[in-house]
């Protein structure tokens, strides 16, 4: 068992990975930029380090200074959440050198999967449908030849996107050029890798996703689809356990055609498949995510699995001992909380918050309404980072109690100060789309411009 673990995040994923460190009996070291000294997770971790300076580039993408930190206070593995450094081979690279764990995929297989461009050859080699695409770009021109073959419409991403960011659609050349420019800034602040490709769009599609779990020794494990495909702007909104869109027979060979891609692989860890599926039916790869999802909590809360306790077991070498096929109970909701204004663009609104919510839901273990939070009562969120701060999470015995419960859960929400997205939320919940399952991934954009010129709080 590791000692002292160092966590390379902040917010609500870094007490989520505290607080199972700290229940194995692991001591944690937090790195905290200076914005974040006064957050739960500084309060929660065993050791603060406190990091100069408070862009992600100076802080939490600031390979030096996390390393030293490790080998200052006898770190013996580093976890890096989701986003900044996650799916970064070289800090992976690095952390081998100087001895440390890292908790994802060897630093081989996240050069490859961590690049959008070759995790889909890859992958595609391995028996996957894909979308048509361009190769790795980096200027504006090489792309606009490229989506030109390709036809408009088409996705422009960033090749180490994660989390919506550097994501966009182009229905022309002009709009190509605005784009680009946006999503290269975008980039440049969010991720250790840069670089861009284009992809063809495919109209009514739904965004699926498979939680894996594969070990040391060659086996792999499918633990259960999700569906996250209500985002706005490529950035997901609500995500649910299991995916409504997929009958049993066609989960079954879906489960089938993924495991078969992952074996033999040789990736030790934790990872998600995501796939689009069009208005037919038909599957298409389009990213591995080799690390925690930001969503990983509705899976669960469906299984028991406790995702972030194997990732450290199977960094230590422990065997899966999960059946092939887990079994699910019921159904679950995450809603993601982000202090943005709805009404504005979504223009993100930090500052000092209050979060009031019933007394149990703040645990990684709460059931069944669990409230992952980077703040509790008095708080802030700084203008710096993601503007998410909490991810609201129900279980319910079928699909229709879970929508019930999480309608129930959002009413119960209380957030003072800044403005949020809870009321865009709660009427989301309520909207027949969600009810009844049937949306895709421009069902959210849509909802929006209707409910946006409503009265109500933002």
């Amino acid at each position: 068992m590791f000692e002292r673990l160092l966590v390379a995040n902040r917010g609500e994923v870094a007490r989520r990975i505290i607080a199972t460190a700290h229940r194995m009996g692991i001591e944690t070291v937090l790195v905290c930029a200076g914005p974040d000294l006064d957050s739960l997770a500084a309060q929660e971790a065993s050791q603060v380090v406190p990091l100069e300076g408070v862009d992600s580039r100076a802080t939490y993408l600031n390979e030096e200074v996390i390393l030293a930190a490790a080998e200052r206070y006898g770190c013996q593995a580093v976890h890096p959440g989701y986003g900044f450094l996650s799916e970064s081979a070289r800090f992976a690279w690095r952390c081998a050198l100087a001895h440390l764990t890292f908790l994802g995929p060897s630093p081989g297989l996240l050069h490859v999967l961590g690049d959008k461009v070759q995790a889909r050859h890859f992958m595609a080699a391995r028996g996957l449908p894909t979308l048509p695409a361009s190769g790795l770009l980096f200027a504006l021109d090489d792309a606009l030849r490229a989506a030109a073959s390709l036809g408009y419409p088409v996705m422009l991403k960033a090749v180490s996107s994660g989390g919506g960011r550097g994501i966009r659609r182009c229905e022309t050349p002009a709009a190509l050029g605005e784009h680009f420019a946006a999503a290269e800034r975008e980039q440049s602040g969010a991720f250790a890798v840069h670089g861009f490709y284009v992809e063809r769009a495919v109209p009514g599609a739904r965004h699926v996703e498979w939680q894996l779990l594969s070990d040391a020794y060659g086996r792999v494990v499918v633990v259960g689809d999700r569906e996250s495909s209500l985002q706005r702007g490529f950035q997901k909104v609500l995500e649910e356990a299991p995916s409504p869109c997929l009958g049993e027979a066609e989960r079954d060979a879906c489960r089938a055609m993924v495991a078969r891609a992952w074996e033999g692989l040789g990736y030790c860890g934790v990872a998600t498949l995501e796939m689009l599926r069009d208005a037919e039916g038909r599957l298409y790869f389009l990213e591995v995510n080799p690390r925690l999802q930001v969503e990983h909590t509705v899976t669960e809360l469906c299984t028991g699995i406790d995702l972030v306790a194997w990732q450290i077991g199977l960094a230590l070498g422990q065997p899966l001992s999960l059946p092939e096929v887990v079994p699910h109970r019921g159904a679950a909701l995450q809603c993601r909380l982000n202090a943005e204004d709805p009404r504005a663009a979504f223009r993100p609104c930090p500052g000092a918050l209050e979060v009031v919510a019933p007394e149990g839901w703040a645990s990684p273990w709460a059931h069944p309404v669990r409230l992952d939070s980077a703040v509790l009562a008095a708080g802030t969120v700084p203008p710096f980072y993601d503007p998410m701060f909490a991810k609201l999470c129900v279980w319910g015995a079928d699909r229709r109690r879970a929508v019930a419960a999480m309608g129930e859960a959002l009413a119960a929400l209380e957030i003072r100060g800044v403005t949020t997205n809870l009321a865009l939320q709660r009427a989301l919940v309520a909207s027949e789309g969600v009810a009844t399952g049937r949306y895709d991934t421009a069902f959210l954009e849509a909802f929006v411009a209707a409910w946006g010129g409503s009265a109500g709080e933002g």
